[in-house]
């Protein structure tokens, strides 16, 4: 039955009495006869195409046209006829449309063919179908006309031609056909829309709504319900041409009045298309029709008749509620009218899905990502951002990196500004897709407009390391490091903090700036600028010094690094009472971090545990912790440090913590001196003379060289013997007398070391004044001393630059320990800081 609404309107209709109101509403009362001549199918395609087609924005009129294709590509000639017609129509739109052959994980693929080629197939195919379907040769001629004129068109607008006027064999056949004895009415009708309409540039409103009107007139006298469907149908399809081809440059009043006009009259002989934009007139105040009531039955009315544009309407107005048509708000309403429009609106099917998978339901999942995918796969951005937000994550489905950038990609690529960000990060770090970090950074910068802190800090990052350009800036760095401490970004204000520091993008550095920087990043928690205050602290960088702050800070950061600081103030009890076992429990959990120092000294420090242990027997018993312990952690220090390679070493040919190898330990060895340690270098060099076959004499006394360089005092002595018994060389007594010599002015442990503990325990000036001169003389006991009281403000004025000249000096004279403090000083960035390039 009707509703009061249709009856109503159709009193108002010039049709109405031409029918006569019992025919008409005979005719009308069946909600199938507008689709009469369709399958289910292609019903259901007309309305997902229209969905898309109506959403008026590249991607989804793309994604239409890829259903037609498809349609088009399995289906009969009527298939092919709307793909070639709808292609025609968007190519006069955007001349860069080109058909997707193939869809996968990594995106669309181009076909090996032209697009001319690809439609020209497709036109043989159509006509081939065409004629071996069950039409009457009349109706097989007229659609064979249409193919052709709208292949013709989809390839000249590809081809970039000028549409000239239509030829005139399409005329003149056109007109031979509505001359044939017999001629259905349906068809002439049909064949008239369609010269009028198609094939003229300017058609004529008059003559066209002339058609509508006297196909109208034959819909009561055809025998025929076939027949009365299609004039019905072509009727409502032409007053709804006649409404989209309302001039725009006319009158704003009477444009509307004649687009009212016009769907009403479409509207009014059952097309349900043309109720959802008379309800859409009628619900808009400026439009000189505005009826609420109306409105809202007309909306229902057009669902009810399976127009999704009308569902997913209805679904909004329950969702917010609607107070001008009286619609309360009512999420279970709504999302019955999701649910009727999600069949083919990619919207609804959005909402849908969402909200089938935020019900937690494992019985809901499969429907819901469903939902989601065919809206992603419209091109829905926000769909697509949300499954490969999914895929990316390993939410309701496995995670597939692949699959996650396919669609953050896609997303991105359509505008998402959420999609921006994580594309942008895919693209730097090569996830899903190979590195590129062009595109990375044109993403972070698209995503840097709408101020996301992440972005601005990635750019910053991009910026300063130089990806994606031909030379690194500082400057633009800072800027974007900036911005994002200014939009919320912690990390944004480390990065500023340090740039500050170590004097990057401005003309020189400014400590105080870092410090209240990194301070302010610290005091929100951020580790790393934690650790990087307790640095500061400890070494009067920016700040006074302050153990008692440097703890705090250090142990608030937690990271590898802070762990294996603060190890060395338990160690010297800075700020602390000295704990060395304390230090050594904190250089056990940095290493564990991976921090390879705190390796280092973890393991020397369990292996010095083991010898005062096992001091009696020197043997070393399998279950022996400290033992196990040594090896174990100097083995992962030893990748990265050549001591803990030379205590390796040490280790293995003892069999300590091991199984006793030679084999393995001269490989430690060898491998600790090819990395510049002083006494691997003399070891092998003793090695290579005791057992190296011929030619060793030459090998040994380079390895002997590169330990004597470091004032390796053996080492010197070895070379003064190779010159005076003319080993592998001349003899020569001046350079065994000058290496000898050397050797003699290498200076060993003095009485300084009990100096060392008069001055620091008892403050004695003298001792402290005798250690400093024997420091004048390089003695490195001394240079070791008053570089740690220089750099602790103990004894004397606290001053790190001089320190690190203290330990450089004795580093030079082949200390290891100064080594491996100049080592702490650089990983901690305070040589940088200072502006001090020391070679290690």
């Amino acid at each position: 039955m009707m509703n009061s609404y249709t009856c109503a309107r159709l009193k108002k209709s010039k049709t109405y009495s031409t029918l006569g109101g019992v025919a008409l509403i005979a005719l009308l009362s069946s909600s199938s006869w507008l689709h009469a001549l369709k399958s289910p199918e292609e019903i259901e395609e007309a309305n997902h195409v229209r969905c898309l087609w109506h959403l008026d924005e590249k991607p989804h009129r793309e994604a239409a046209l890829e259903t037609l294709k498809k349609s088009a590509l399995t289906g009969r000639w009527p298939a092919h006829l709307r793909y070639l017609k709808k292609a025609a129509e968007f190519l006069k739109e955007d001349p860069s449309y080109r058909p997707v052959t193939t869809e996968n994980s990594t995106g669309p693929s181009q076909s090996d063919e032209s697009p001319t080629t690809f439609f020209e197939s497709l036109h043989t195919q159509a006509l081939s179908n065409l004629s071996s379907s069950d039409l009457s040769p009349l109706e097989k001629d007229f659609e064979s006309i249409r193919l052709n004129f709208f292949y013709d068109r989809v390839k000249k607008r590809l081809l970039g031609e000028t549409e000239g006027p239509v030829g005139e064999d399409v005329i003149s056949s056109l007109s031979a056909l509505q001359s044939t004895p017999g001629m259905n009415k349906g068809l002439l009708f049909r064949i008239r829309f369609f010269q009028s309409y198609y094939l003229s540039n300017n058609p004529d409103k008059d003559k066209l709504e002339n058609i509508a009107d006297r196909a109208m007139g034959e819909l009561s006298r055809s025998p025929s319900q076939e027949e009365r469907a299609s004039l019905a149908r072509l009727a409502a399809r032409i007053y709804f041409k006649l409404a989209e081809s309302v001039p725009s440059d006319i009158d704003p009043q009477k444009r509307s009045s004649r687009r009212e006009y016009h769907i009403r009259k479409s509207a009014n002989f059952g097309n349900g298309i043309a109720k959802f934009h008379l309800a859409e007139i009628y619900n808009n105040e400026i439009s000189g029709f505005y009826n609420a009531q109306d409105a809202f039955e007309l909306y229902v009315d057009s669902a009810n008749e399976g127009c999704s544009l009308a569902s997913h309407k209805l679904a909004s107005f329950f969702e917010s509620g609607n107070e001008k048509l009286h619609i309360p708000q009512d999420q279970e309403k709504a999302l019955e009218w999701h649910r009727r429009a999600a069949k083919t609106h990619p919207f609804s099917q959005y909402v849908l899905g969402k909200h089938l998978l935020e019900q937690g339901q494992p019985e809901n999942v499969a429907e819901g990502l469903h939902f989601i995918r065919q809206s992603a796969e419209d091109r829905l951005s926000s769909a697509q951002f949300l499954l490969g937000q999914y895929y990316k994550e390993g939410q309701f489905v496995d995670q597939n990196p692949d699959l996650a950038f396919h669609w953050l990609n896609k997303a991105a690529e359509q505008a998402e500004v959420s999609a921006y960000y994580p594309t942008a990060y895919a693209f730097e770090k090569g996830i899903g897709t190979e590195v590129d970090y062009e595109r990375a950074l044109k993403f972070y910068k698209l995503a840097a407009k709408y101020d996301d802190p992440n972005a601005l800090l990635r750019l910053g990052k991009l910026f300063l390391k130089g990806r994606g350009m031909e030379t690194p800036s500082e400057v633009t760095a800072l800027s974007y490091f900036q911005q994002a401490s200014q939009h919320g970004s912690v990390d944004g204000r480390y990065h500023l903090g340090m740039m500050h520091l170590l004097g990057q993008g401005v003309e020189k550095p400014n400590l105080d700036l870092a410090f209240s920087l990194l301070k302010e990043a610290a005091d929100e928690d951020h580790e790393k600028a934690s650790e990087k205050v307790g640095v500061l602290s400890q070494f009067g960088l920016g700040t006074p010094q302050n153990f008692e702050e440097v703890r705090k800070a250090y142990e608030k950061s937690n990271t590898a690094n802070s762990l294996y600081h603060l190890g060395w103030l338990y160690k010297r009890g800075l700020g602390v009472e000295q704990d060395s076992a304390q230090a050594l429990s904190l250089w056990e959990k940095a290493a564990d971090l991976g921090n390879p120092f705190a390796a280092y000294r973890a393991g020397k420090a369990r292996l010095q545990i083991w010898k005062e242990n096992n001091e009696d027997t020197g043997l070393w018993e399998e279950g022996t912790d400290d033992a196990q312990k040594a090896y174990q952690y100097l083995s992962q220090a030893s990748e990265f440090l050549p001591d803990a390679m030379y205590l390796l070493g040490y280790l293995q040919k003892k069999g300590i913590g091991c199984d006793e190898d030679a084999i393995l330990a001269i490989e430690s060895y060898l491998k600790a001196a090819e990395r510049g340690h002083a006494n691997a270098q003399f070891k092998m060099g003793r090695h290579t003379e005791e057992y190296a076959a011929e030619g060793w004499e030459e090998e040994s006394f380079k390895l002997y060289e590169s330990a004597a360089s470091q004032t390796h005092k053996k080492a010197n002595l070895a070379i003064a013997r190779f010159y005076r018994e003319g080993i592998g060389r001349e003899r020569n007594l001046g350079l065994a007398v000058s290496s000898f010599k050397t050797a003699k002015s290498i200076k060993g442990p003095s009485s300084v070391n009990f100096l060392k503990q008069l001055a620091k325990e008892e403050r004695d000036e003298e001792s402290l004044s005798f250690i400093e001169q024997q420091a004048d003389k390089d003695n490195i006991p001394a240079l070791l001393f008053m570089a740690k009281a220089t750099e602790e403000g103990v004894l004397v004025p606290q001053d790190t630059s001089k320190a690190i000249s203290l330990y450089q000096r004795a580093w030079e004279k082949g200390n290891r320990s100064a080594y491996l403090k100049l080592k702490d000083l650089e990983q901690a960035h305070v040589l940088k800081t200072l502006g001090i390039e020391i070679n290690l």
